[in-house]
């Protein structure tokens, strides 16, 4: 529960930041608002199939640009801990960009204990829905060992981008974080997938025209959230690094 309370604190604080220093974050959440505006683009009107060839293409693009504008969002929340100039994000970027897949790599590796299971025969069980309870008895076990890595891994893209020195073990460090709190990583990665649900909820719209407008409206919102969850990500960061090196903490 203390972890739960001290997340969400940590969420208000960050969107508490965010309204009063709006300006400072402005060109960041116009950028958001542009990839997502890129991303309903309707290719059926004209003439594409849905998941053609061009959707891929600009999903792909605006995941890589999304992906530049969080790192631009860590540098500023480092910019200002640090009390120096924000850095360029011809490194950073990069850097955030190799350690997301690298982790990510990591999770789908141990979610692929799933296929190493026993597969389930429905005749032999006598009935179909006692099949389907195995399976997802095998995803649930199979996504044990998925978040565990998760959590770990959790902190790895933003040790690469906080943490100036190039000869660190960011792994190491990433895996201390976890381990003086294991509940409050688990939560900060847990809440970035959580806010992809409307995003997948507005992909199961009945018609192209619902799924543009909702996807519209929610444009305004995507950008926003992102942006706080950032800055929440790296003041957590920050907490647990100062809890087990006693260095300085963000502070706003």
């Amino acid at each position: 529960m203390k972890s739960i309370g001290l997340f969400f604190k940590f969420i208000i604080e960050a969107l508490k930041d965010f309204k009063l220093n709006f300006g400072m974050y402005l060109p960041v959440y116009i950028s958001f608002l542009l990839i997502n505006f890129l991303m309903l683009i309707p290719w059926e009107f004209f003439g594409y199939q849905d998941k053609s060839g061009p959707e891929i293409i600009i999903a792909i693009i605006a995941g890589l640009l999304s992906l530049v504008c969080v790192t631009n969002v860590i540098l500023i929340e480092k910019s200002r801990m640090k009390m120096r100039e924000k850095e360029k994000l011809l490194y950073a970027a990069p850097t955030y960009l190799i350690y997301t897949l690298y982790s990510s790599l990591i999770i789908l590796v141990f979610f692929s204990t799933f296929f190493l299971l026993p597969k389930t025969d429905a005749n032999a069980l006598q009935g179909a829905s006692l099949s389907a309870i195995l399976v997802y008895l095998k995803f649930a076990v199979a996504a044990i060992p998925a978040i565990l890595a998760g959590v770990c891994v959790a902190m790895l893209p933003l040790a690469s981008v906080l943490i100036d020195n190039d000869n660190a073990n960011y792994f190491k460090l990433s895996l201390k974080l976890a381990r003086k709190s294991p509940a409050l990583v688990f939560l900060m990665g847990a809440s970035s997938i959580f806010i992809e649900v409307p995003s997948v909820a507005i992909d199961l719209l009945p018609n192209l025209i619902a799924q543009t407008a909702a996807g519209f409206v929610y444009a305004f919102f995507d950008g926003i959230l992102i942006i706080v969850l950032t800055k929440a990500s790296v003041a957590i960061f920050y907490y647990l690094k100062k809890q087990i090196f006693g260095e300085a903490v963000y502070s706003s």
